[in-house]
């Protein structure tokens, strides 16, 4: 077999191809700021395939493209903006992190390309597009030489997982004890989640759930809590939907979701106490006392769902990003609880209530993996750790053609 191209190569090579002998009208005339073109690359020379004589539709070049003053090219000057302001860094985080490097501070980008995200690494290869189609439109060095930064990270990257052929998984890290609202807290950082015993809500039909939580960053879709057996059935609470936690319970999946949505986002890095109650057909978010959202037609509860083993504090059925955060005093009640009770809970652990009669986290053990239950029913919970990182990859040698550039 013969020895293939190494993919980072390939896509500089596609970014040098891309450019046209002399660049089309992209910021020559309309960019301004920091899109403004500062240095011109001289573009080499095309060698693209033949075009049959026999084809109506032929490919151009992007020199033969000219954009006046419109809309397009308004959208245009924009993204060129994007491209040179957004850190690279950013983009390569995750990368890094999977491969035990130095992330130089950066955070990834965040959405489904947060550190949990099982898309992660996917706005990058957008990003690098984007890269070479402003050097081939614009012929600016900058473009291309934040492409070679990128490419030569990830060849970084590449080396570092290549070095750890054969070793096993790297250990995951315990959930750690923090100060928490009362007494301790539970800090999940990453793969991690609490794990309530099975069926812990599936006799419930009026309810409240009520639990302080600490964000450390505000991830849309990350939840708060998730009962459920699959992505068909279950109850959620996300800390966010994009403007405000939801609370959603469903038995014929998304489509069938019956929903609270709460007005406002919850501050990062302070705590707040959220509670959820369901009274007859009205379900209500509560944030500190107060109420924040309301439907009056709710018709499912927990008890619809039947029997449920994913029961989860900081995961979702679905798969989002897991939250980042720390919890404390996560108390599940058999009724719903009234306004009064509520507010009462954000004065004290039990807000003389007694605590949650179905289960009552405290989180105030100092290590190890499980959260005890104070209510008396002994329905322990289990804190989990999942592997953050995998044995290297089945490569013998690194590829050849590698870029020595270091990556500062």
């Amino acid at each position: 077999m013969t020895d293939m191209m190494p993919r980072r190569e390939a896509l500089r090579l596609a970014a040098l191809a891309a450019a046209t002998p002399s660049a089309m009208a992209l910021t020559a005339t309309a960019a301004t700021g920091p899109a403004q073109a500062e240095t011109r690359a001289a573009a080499p020379q095309r060698n693209d395939p033949p075009t049959p004589g026999s084809w109506i539709v032929k490919p151009f070049a992007n020199d033969q493209v000219t954009l006046g003053e419109s809309l397009f090219s308004a959208n245009r000057d924009r993204m060129l903006n994007f491209l040179r302001a957004y850190p690279a860094d950013r983009m390569l985080a995750n990368f890094r992190a999977n491969a035990g490097l130095d992330t130089l501070g950066a955070q990834p980008p965040g959405g489904w390309d947060d550190a949990t995200g099982n898309l992660r690494g996917h706005y990058s290869g957008h990003f690098l597009s984007a890269l070479a189609l402003a050097y081939a439109g614009s012929g600016d060095a900058f473009y291309k030489d934040k492409v070679d930064y990128m490419v030569t990270a990830l060849g970084q990257c590449q080396d570092a997982l290549a070095a750890r052929v054969g070793e096993p998984a790297p250990p995951p890290k315990p959930v750690a004890r923090v100060e928490g609202r009362f007494g301790r807290a539970a800090k999940l950082d990453g793969p991690q989640y609490v794990s309530l015993p099975a069926g812990i809500v599936s006799g419930l039909d009026d309810f409240t759930i009520a639990i302080w939580v600490n964000p450390a960053a505000i991830t849309t879709w990350s939840r708060i809590f998730d009962f459920g057996a699959n992505t068909t059935r279950n109850m959620f609470l996300a800390i966010s939907a994009g403007s405000g936690p939801r609370f959603a319970i469903t038995t014929s999946g998304g489509n069938g979701e019956q929903r609270v949505n709460a007005t406002g986002q919850l501050p990062a890095n302070q705590w707040s106490h959220v509670a959820v109650t369901l009274s007859g057909g009205t379900g209500t978010i509560y944030v500190n006392g107060a109420p924040v959202g309301t439907n009056t037609a709710m018709t499912l509860r927990p008890s619809s769902l039947g029997s449920t083993a994913n029961n989860w504090i900081g995961k979702s059925q679905y798969g989002d990003a897991y939250l980042r955060a720390s919890v404390d005093e996560l108390q599940i009640y058999d009724r719903a609880l009234s306004q009064a009770e509520i507010t009462a809970l954000t004065t004290s652990a039990d807000g003389g209530l007694g605590g949650g009669n179905v289960a009552w986290y405290r989180f105030d053990e100092e290590s190890g993996e499980s959260a005890g239950d104070s209510s008396g029913r002994a329905a322990d919970a289990r804190l989990v750790s999942e592997p953050t990182g995998a044995p290297g990859p089945s490569l013998k040698t690194p590829p050849s053609g590698r870029p020595t550039t270091p990556a500062t």
